[in-house]
């Protein structure tokens, strides 16, 4: 739980959500499941961790049930496969990518970081307007856009 919490908040400045019918039904599928821990963060909430205008709502479900985690992470491609990889890496044996869905060439509407191993799986699910992508790569990763 620690872990999910760390990870929400270090995603959160990424963070432009609005409410989505896809996530929402996605969340509920798992949400009270044994060996799933699913979080929600509210437009209110979101705005008292200075997370900018215009934000909704913030998924993530997470599972550390070694039985459950190659189900959730099948169930999730589903999800997925609506999108577009922005990138992925893999660090200690984790898989970690990221997927949008795009307005435009430069701006971010939907996003998606999926984070799995052979023993655990978190899928942070964020929806948002006009996050330009320019933004998040120079300000959080530290690449340089072309102008």
């Amino acid at each position: 739980m620690k872990r999910l919490i760390i990870i929400l908040l270090l995603l959160l400045p990424l963070a432009g959500v609005a409410k989505g019918g896809e996530f929402s039904d996605f969340v509920k599928r798992y949400s009270g499941q044994k060996g799933f821990t699913t979080v929600e963060l509210s437009s209110q909430m979101l705005a008292t961790m200075g997370v900018g205008d215009g934000i909704e709502s913030m998924y993530a479900i997470s599972v550390e049930d070694s039985t459950k985690v190659a189900d959730f992470c099948a169930d999730s491609q589903t999800l997925i496969g609506k999108y577009n990889k922005l990138m992925s890496f893999l660090s200690d044996g984790k898989s970690v990518s990221i997927y949008s869905r795009n307005s435009s060439a430069k701006t971010i509407t939907h996003l998606i970081i999926f984070i799995s191993s052979d023993s655990q799986a978190t899928l942070v699910l964020l929806y948002g307007t006009n996050i330009e992508l320019s933004d998040v790569l120079s300000e959080r990763l530290g690449v340089k856009p072309k102008n």
